[in-house]
């Protein structure tokens, strides 16, 4: 919200302009000192010593909308005193948050809910009851603010996102030290994802398990054996881990290891980071899997500095994991390219907006932007409306989608087997149920001519069996073939997305042939699978309970062929 509130994404001179003013709690001392100006609002001290620590935010907000009615006014203060805090606790390395009760428990002498080492001891400086705000640090906040703000868009929101999970992590110090640690990797980790390509060497395969694979690849040729070692490396967590050591060390700067070093208790030397890396993102790795415990070393707070040796290896501390952290994300920022202006849409990204998906009876019946990769998305969206209109939902109604058809007729011969399939289903099905065609009456030539692609077994010729009240003449084991890989499919991106009414039915259509020759285990099971998959509904569990296999099962459903 920061960047939006600049104006610096806008299309148009900012047609409105907010004054706005909030309160944020921290342990930096502004007292007497005058309004501290930055990229992104004002920071002003208060006379009042209670509360201890308010400070008063203030921001001009540019917004690009005329005020009209149904524009946007302001977005208000407390997303920006969300942001805002968060720059100034991590520029600063001090205590900031818009939450009194968060800053009380963070400068309390108990800190935490576990009762393990102070989070002060555990990390210098933030923590202190009272940071004065030098004019040194009045210009590393503005400095900061003014880098961050001018950064494109991608890599504003990337660095914010990283500087959110440090933030975060400083603040469960006192309460989940694992969680903290973990957190402290991932915010370094989020940026390498996302801004380095660097492929995975063979040495960086975990040395036990290389030395097995090389022994086993003894007798194979080079080809193979590359091969193979290829396919092993393209796991993710080489691939990650290797990236997130490499980001690190290659965002780490001359003074990282001079001028930041200097009266720091052991700090890291370079030649030990590779290593410390590794076993900071294995820390990472073990309690995200497994919720594994740090060594008593790091969490109970014994060793001050950078670095503690544990089982004869150098490990990062706190200390020493959130010096890094901030030097890099920090380093970062300061080689990304500046822009005064971007072309940007930063619509979605405002405060208070949410992305949701629009009603079908809104978009299905549109010819104007139709295509033929949009079919399957108007079927799913018309058996949605057919699922609630059959189940009485209130003010559910089916669209009129005949312009739609006629467009489908026109496409029909260039569309691919799959498509062509969705698009016979959608055509026959609301011509039969909604328009309540003659089922003897002839279709038009276009689909006679390719209506065989709903011939053979697949799931549109199941659906349509299903909605028109007719039975598969395919065998049994392809009906269940079918079946099986439709359920199995259906939370996969390319799978037809079918409602749960039409879903067990699938399911009760199936056991009822089962029950038809004589196995009813069969059948019992699949109205399991209906009841499962279309859980809490009356009809089935009463069917599943008083399952009788020489009463027909009520597979239809009902209302399917007058909606």
């Amino acid at each position: 919200m920061l960047q939006i509130a600049s104006g610096k994404l806008f299309t148009h001179d900012a047609a409105q302009r907010n004054e706005l003013r909030g309160v944020l709690f921290t342990n930096l001392q502004l007292y007497r000192r005058p309004p501290i100006e930055t990229a992104a609002g004002r920071l002003l001290s208060t006379e009042s010593i209670s509360p201890p620590g308010a400070v008063v935010y203030e921001i001009t907000e540019l917004i690009e909308d005329e005020p009209q009615a149904g524009a946007l006014v302001s977005h208000g203060v407390d997303p920006y005193l969300s942001d805002f805090a968060i720059v100034v606790s991590f520029a600063l390395n001090v205590v900031c948050t818009p939450d009194l009760e968060i800053f009380r428990r963070l400068m309390s002498d108990f800190g935490g809910s576990l009762g393990n080492a102070h989070p002060r001891n555990l990390v210098s400086d933030i923590f202190d009851e009272q940071v004065w705000c030098s004019d040194d640090r009045v210009e590393e906040l503005t400095q900061f603010t003014k880098s961050l703000i001018g950064l494109e868009r991608r890599s504003f929101l990337a660095v914010l996102r990283s500087m959110k999970t440090y933030v975060l992590a400083l603040q469960r110090l006192g309460d989940d030290p694992e969680l903290a640690y973990m957190l402290l990797v991932v915010s370094i980790e989020s940026l390498s994802q996302k801004f380095d390509s660097g492929e995975p060497d063979w040495n960086d395969y975990a040395e036990d398990k290389r030395r097995r694979v090389d022994a086993a690849l003894e007798d194979a040729d080079d080809e193979t054996a590359q091969r193979v070692r290829n396919v092993l490396l393209e796991t993710e967590h080489v691939s990650l881990s290797r990236r997130f050591r490499l980001f690190v060390l290659g965002h780490l700067t001359a003074d990282y290891f001079r001028a930041d070093a200097v009266e720091r208790p052991n700090p890291v030397g370079r030649s030990d980071l590779p290593e410390a890396l590794n076993r900071a993102y294995g820390l990472r790795s073990r309690y995200l899997h497994s919720l594994q415990e740090l060594p008593d070393l790091l969490s109970l707070g014994f060793t001050r500095g950078d670095t503690a040796v544990i089982d004869n290896a150098t490990m990062l501390t706190f200390e020493g994991l959130a010096r890094l952290a901030r030097h890099t994300i920090r380093e970062f920022v300061q080689r990304q390219p500046m822009v005064d202006t971007e072309e940007y849409d930063y619509r979605s990204e405002r405060a208070g907006i949410v992305s949701m998906p629009v009603a079908p009876k809104y978009w299905i019946w549109k010819t104007d932007d139709f295509s033929p990769d949009s079919v399957s998305k108007r079927l799913e969206g018309f058996l949605s409306e057919l699922a609630s209109c059959i189940s009485d939902v209130p003010e559910s109604q089916l669209t009129d989608i005949r312009d739609v058809l006629t467009e489908i007729e026109q496409h029909l011969p260039n569309m691919n087997v799959q498509t062509r399939r969705a698009a016979l289903l959608l055509h026959r099905v609301f011509n039969r149920l909604v328009l309540h065609e003659d089922p003897s009456a002839e279709e038009p030539p276009v689909l006679q001519q390719h209506g065989d692609a709903l011939d053979a077994p697949c799931i549109e010729a199941m659906l349509l069996s299903l909605l028109l009240g007719t039975m598969p003449e395919w065998t049994l084991d392809e009906h269940k073939s079918l079946h099986d890989k439709f359920l199995r499919d259906q939370g996969k991106p390319s799978c037809l997305k079918v409602p749960r009414l039409f879903r067990s039915h699938l399911s009760l259509a199936l056991a009822e042939r089962y029950r038809q020759v004589g196995s009813p285990d069969e059948a019992r099971s699949l109205i399991c699978t209906a009841v499962e998959n279309d859980p809490g509904r009356a009809e089935l569990l009463q069917l599943e309970s008083s399952f009788d296999p020489q009463a027909p099962i009520p597979w239809r459903v009902t209302g399917a062929e007058s909606p």
